[in-house]
């Protein structure tokens, strides 16, 4: 079975966990960026790169009947962190189990990884928020801004601050805002959009490769 690693025969449809091949980098691309958005870190430059030197994990779901990616989840190396970089179901395929077998997959193949430590992805999606609390993970919010002068001007009295700095790299400033188990919802992200319009907001989640 060319590159199978799972095939999920009890559900219906039925399909199957493959690795991304090089002659379907450009086939995911225009599916992520129909989906997820244009992101300057999913490029065909960088999946073949990736691919090759083995810097991540790249999966697809592929229909059995027809052979179509039905859904792709990625994630980048790079020392001990594993970045998650998008996971996509195609709509008529959600809530069928494929969103789920991928996120197991991807687990169990980044825990084998034994350079990997941790693994950390955002999300401010209507799908993605949900799904991946569903999943066992625990948001904590983020909030990123470019006008350094913008901190002062900001009431976060109320909010439990867990870090915050001046990211030089990507020249913007970013807060880490700690949830309560109740607020950890998408409600409560569109409360925080709405109530600090001018930064982006969106929930970030981590999880040390020992807990998977």
């Amino acid at each position: 079975m060319n590159g199978a690693i799972k095939e999920v025969e009890k559900r219906w449809p039925p399909f199957t966990i493959k690795k991304l091949q090089q002659n379907q980098i450009k086939e995911v691309i225009k599916l992520h960026n129909k989906h997820l958005g244009k992101r300057d870190f999913i490029n065909e430059e960088e999946l073949k790169k990736r691919i090759k030197t083995n810097r991540g994990i790249f999966l697809i779901a592929e229909d059995n009947k027809t052979h179509k990616i039905i859904g792709i989840k990625f994630g980048y190396f790079d020392g001990k962190e594993c970045t998650g970089r998008g996971i996509v179901v195609l709509p008529k395929w959600r809530r069928r189990g494929v969103g789920k077998v991928l996120v197991e997959e991807f687990e169990k193949q980044l825990k084998a990884n034994q350079k990997i430590k941790k693994y950390v992805f955002g999300s401010a999606t209507e799908t993605g928020i949900p799904f991946h609390i569903y999943m066992g993970y625990n948001p904590v919010a983020l909030m990123q801004f470019k006008d350094k002068n913008l901190r002062n001007k900001l009431n976060l009295s109320g909010f439990k601050i867990l870090k915050e700095k001046y990211n030089k790299d990507y020249k913007i400033y970013q807060i880490h805002i700690k949830l309560k188990k109740s607020s950890q919802n998408l409600n409560n992200l569109k409360m925080l959009i709405k109530k600090f319009p001018k930064i982006n907001v969106q929930y970030v989640f981590s999880k040390s490769t020992a807990k998977l």
